[in-house]
């Protein structure tokens, strides 16, 4: 028998609560536990905004004695309402607005199936619907290893107990066993945390934990594991299809280096602007901040005909929609927030091209020489602009049969002491599923010369120019043309620079040799001597000369010349 509930034991739960059955019951009925039942209406109902016949969804305490009209100016947009009590839209702009929250909701069964007065509420309902129900729940079976399950109270609330006594000195292991009441939660899970970057403190307060190795890609923090339901690229083409005229605004998010600073990047479509807001980290309460602040700034009218829709995608940072669409104060969506189907970029495609031209023109990559003439490019700065994982980027790359070969090949025309029986060895695992390679592995195995492993704060992946080359043509043939020409241009300048300092010391050169002739004839030639007294005594000076500098006389000074500049 499955542990989950099947979506006709959730038909069974929404016949029984609309005959006001109890827990036990229902249990009994379907072979679960009580608590179970409760549970599943708990976790599964969602609100539903809707009125009664002849009246909208009003929750003012003052709806039924309200008798203000026209809150909104003289262009109402409902003119059928001729009090404001009854325009859904009025309520926005009533100074003296107060929710009115029915008592039903916060005892069992915690919902409004089978209560006898929906027929003429007009307050915010909370249902349970079988077909809604089983969806969040398989929404949350197949994310239940994608992140944490917690809200930002609870890490607000953690944060202030962690963060001031790991800055005072204390470990993680030894705050958690004194205040395991108060954290309520794994040791484990606030690891996670500091890792997520939710704290005040980062891994580098932890002096611990930074001399270990990470074993595994953590999973991203997501505030609400089903903020899609409701929210897809499906509903966001339904909701334009019944809103023909919205405009909608693409968001998304650039990361630089992990644990860095981030951009959230903001476009409107249909006026190809785009607004990029720099935050400290890539977190959902940064974009919150953001959004609160263009809410303030612009006025809520402003807002709401600014942002009717916005789409992004999966991001964790983006996982808190309900915050991004509603306002502290009024309880109406100033937004519509919905999200890209998972591996789609395609679906903001505006955004995407932006982005793409962004990464390309920031993208810093490192060079360096070991003999000052052979040059080793950064391949893990230029796996960054494909991924912000490099060395996964660099794993996947070495794992294909053609670039096995041509390491190989280069390593055969530049490095006598390749080991030629070990390359075929990988050569012909390269290509398998089960082949996996790395830049340690493939120097440690084969004594390869052209890629390099450095380590510190600079260290990375290096490659040969050549590979290097061959390798950004494998990330992106357009990125590939861009590095080609930036090296380029990098080598006519330093070129530059060198004939400039040759054609330098030349002139100098110049200069004082006419500077030593005009001192010989000025001061050591006699003005009685011939011409052939003349040319020998400016021989003899230049010998002089030559013997202080290369210990040898004219005859064999061009030679040392020669080779003293080689």
């Amino acid at each position: 028998m499955s542990k989950f509930l099947t979506y006709e034991d959730r038909l069974v739960i929404a016949q029984l609560l609309q005959e006001n059955a109890s827990f036990g019951v229902i249990g009994k009925k379907l072979g679960k536990d009580r608590t179970t039942i409760a549970k599943e209406i708990k976790k599964h109902s969602h609100d539903k905004k809707s009125g009664r016949p002849g009246y909208p969804y009003n929750p003012c305490k003052h709806r039924s004695t309200c008798k203000a009209k026209k809150l909104c100016g003289n262009t109402c947009t409902h003119q059928s309402a001729y009090k404001c009590s009854l325009c859904s839209e009025c309520t926005l702009h009533c100074q003296n607005f107060a929710e009115d929250i029915c008592s039903v909701k916060t005892k069992p069964p915690y919902v409004c199936n089978g209560c006898s007065q929906i027929p003429k509420c007009t307050l915010l309902k909370r249902v349970y619907d079988p077909a809604d129900a089983h969806e969040m729940a398989n929404q949350s079976i197949s994310e239940s290893r994608t992140g944490i399950l917690s809200n930002e109270d609870d890490i607000a609330r953690i944060n202030g107990i962690i963060s001031p006594l790991v800055k005072n000195g204390q470990s993680l292991h030894q705050i958690y066993i004194e205040h395991v009441d108060e954290i309520v939660c794994s040791e484990k899970t606030l690891y996670n945390y500091v890792d997520a970057q939710l704290f005040d403190i980062r891994n580098i307060d932890l002096p611990r934990k930074v001399k270990y190795r990470p074993r595994y890609k953590q999973p991203e923090f997501k505030v609400d594991r089903s903020c899609r339901i409701g929210r897809s690229y499906t509903d966001f083409q339904k909701f334009l299809e019944a809103n023909p005229e919205s405009t909608v605004v693409q968001m998304d998010s650039i990361i630089g280096r992990v644990g860095g600073k981030c951009l959230l990047t903001i476009h409107f479509v249909e006026t190809s602007l785009m607004f990029a807001f720099l935050r400290d980290s890539n977190t959902s309460a940064s974009v919150i901040q953001i959004i609160n602040l263009l809410d303030k700034v612009l006025g809520n009218k402003n807002f709401s005909q600014l942002f009717p829709v916005i789409l992004t995608d999966n991001g964790s940072e983006f996982s808190n929609p309900k915050a991004i669409e509603k306002r502290d104060t009024i309880p109406r969506n100033r937004t519509n927030v919905f999200y890209c189907d998972p591996s789609a970029p395609y679906q903001k495609g505006a955004c995407e091209v932006n982005h793409e031209l962004i990464r390309r023109n920031g993208i810093d990559i490192g060079i360096y020489t070991q003999d000052f003439e052979n040059e080793f490019i950064s391949l893990t700065d230029i796996a960054r602009y494909k991924s912000d994982e490099p060395k996964d980027v660099i794993k996947n790359w070495m794992r294909s049969k053609d670039t096995i070969e041509f390491l190989g090949l280069w390593e055969k025309l530049h490095n006598s002491n390749f080991k030629g029986v070990e390359f075929d060895s990988f050569r012909n695992q390269a290509g398998s599923n089960a082949f996996t390679m790395s830049p340690t592995k493939w120097i440690e195995t084969t004594g390869a010369i052209g890629i390099v492993c450095k380590s510190g704060r600079y260290g990375g992946t290096y490659a040969h120019s050549d590979i290097a080359f061959e390798f950004a043509s494998w990330i992106s043939a357009e990125f590939k043309l861009y590095i080609i020409m930036d090296y380029k241009r990098l080598k006519a300048d330093e070129n530059s620079r060198f004939s400039l300092n040759w054609n330098l010391n030349s002139e100098i050169s110049k200069l004082n040799y006419k500077i030593h002739t005009d001192a010989i004839k000025e001061n050591l030639i006699p003005p009685e001597l011939t011409p052939a007294q003349i040319s020998f005594t400016y021989a003899n000076e230049a010998d002089m000369l030559n013997v202080v500098l290369f210990g040898r006389t004219t005859a064999g000074s061009i030679f040392a010349t020669r080779n003293f500049l080689s």
